[in-house]
This record gives structure tokens, C-alpha cells and sequence, in this order.
């Protein structure tokens, strides 16, 4: 791990879906608007959508534009034009500013302010940039974070990525694997964000800080 940046505050590095953003909460909306849009029963959402999963990788390269080209060419109309409107507003609804505001846990604004006075705060998420960048963006959090420390990549836990990090860092996620494979290195401090205090997680064997609110951090 190389040190690149200098900086005398304590840096915190925050995971965006599940951490930050109630990602099932905002999904679960947009979905049903988008399901709405191309005016699909409930089952044939739900079939395409998970049809559309099956050509990921990983769930975290999911991109909006990807989508909704999807579920459009399984959907054609006889109007090119009302296709291509519909794409651009299905498209739109990932970006709302209200639906990502509405979609942050409620402890997430106050928290930010509280640590943003004394620490210097980041970003480590695990998805397509552009999208995970609109979500700090679009929900109204970017100004607590500093433009050096946004580490987004669609393989964040890559020991070649991991080296790019700062050192002494502490990284609040919410995903287990995540956690184990930051415990690899010695310089960083994952602290494991457990919500829902009766999620049946195997953290018994991973000797690591658990917390259940950002108003735990110190």
C-alpha cells in the first residue's frame, strides 16, 4: 500500500449501496417505475429483470443504460420514437435526485457532518463509476467527501486496487467478504456495518469492529 496523499485528519472510506444508500428501498421504487413504463405485469418484470442479471457477472456491474436497452429490445413497439422516449425517462428514473435523497438512511446526513469535522471522508464502492458517482451526486452527499479519496472500481477487493488505497485508512462496508479481504492488509481498519441487528452473519471467525448505526464511529 503507498501513501500518495498527504493529509493530517484520520480518513474513513464509505461503501455506497447498503451503507450510505438503502439501495433496496431506491431499486424497489425505480423498478416498479420502470416496470410501469413499458407497461409489463408483474411477472414479466420480474422474468426480464432477472433474465438481464443472469448476463452480469456480478450484480454490482448493473448500470442503468444496460437495463433499460435490455427490457426495451424485449419490448418493442411499433414507434421507434416512443421506444427511444421511453428509454431516455426509464433511464432517468436511476438518477432522480428525490428518489436517491428519499433513499439514504436516516443516519447517513447527520453523521457525515458529525465526522466530516475532524476526518477526511472518501468513497469505496464496488460498482460502474459513472453510476456510483451519480448516486453521491444526485442524493446530495458530494460535498462531504474529498475528490482524492474516491476509490470506485468494479473489483474493489483486487489486491492490485487495494494497493492504490492510502494508508491507515478506515473503510465502513457493509458486505462480509469485503471485510475479510481489507483485513489482508495491515494498514487498513474495516469496520463491518451490520443494520439489521438479527442478519445472521458468520462474523464469529472475522475479529473485526461490527456496528449497527454511522453514529457509532468514533
Amino acid at each position: 500500500m503507498q501513501d500518495t496523499h498527504n493529509t493530517e485528519k484520520p480518513i474513513i472510506l464509505f461503501d455506497i449501496d447498503n451503507t450510505l444508500l438503502d439501495t433496496k428501498k431506491f431499486v424497489t421504487q425505480v423498478f416498479e417505475q420502470v416496470r410501469q413504463l413499458f407497461e409489463l405485469t408483474q411477472a414479466d418484470f420480474v422474468a426480464q429483470k432477472d433474465a438481464f442479471y443472469q448476463t452480469l457477472a456480478e450484480s454490482t456491474d448493473f448500470t442503468p443504460e444496460a437495463f433499460v436497452d435490455f427490457i426495451a429490445e424485449s419490448n418493442r413497439s411499433e414507434s421507434e420514437l416512443a421506444d427511444a422516449e421511453k428509454m431516455v425517462k426509464a433511464v432517468s428514473y436511476f438518477y432522480d435526485d428525490g428518489a436517491l435523497t428519499n433513499a439514504l438512511f436516516e443516519d447517513v446526513v447527520p453523521n457525515l457532518e458529525r465526522l466530516s469535522v475532524g476526518h477526511t471522508l472518501g468513497i469505496f464502492s464496488q460498482g460502474d463509476k459513472k453510476y456510483q458517482l451519480k448516486k453521491i451526486e444526485n442524493s446530495g452527499l458530494i460535498s462531504f467527501f474529498d475528490q482524492r479519496y474516491m476509490f470506485i472500481e468494479k473489483r474493489k477487493t483486487t489486491p492490485e486496487y487495494m494497493q492504490q488505497l492510502p494508508a491507515h485508512v478506515t473503510i465502513v462496508d457493509d458486505r462480509l467478504d469485503v471485510i475479510a479481504a481489507l483485513q489482508a492488509n495491515p494498514f487498513c481498519t474495516p469496520v463491518l456495518l451490520q443494520r439489521q441487528q438479527n442478519e445472521s452473519l458468520e462474523i464469529e471467525e472475522i475479529n473485526t469492529t461490527v456496528i449497527h448505526s454511522l453514529s457509532e464511529l468514533a
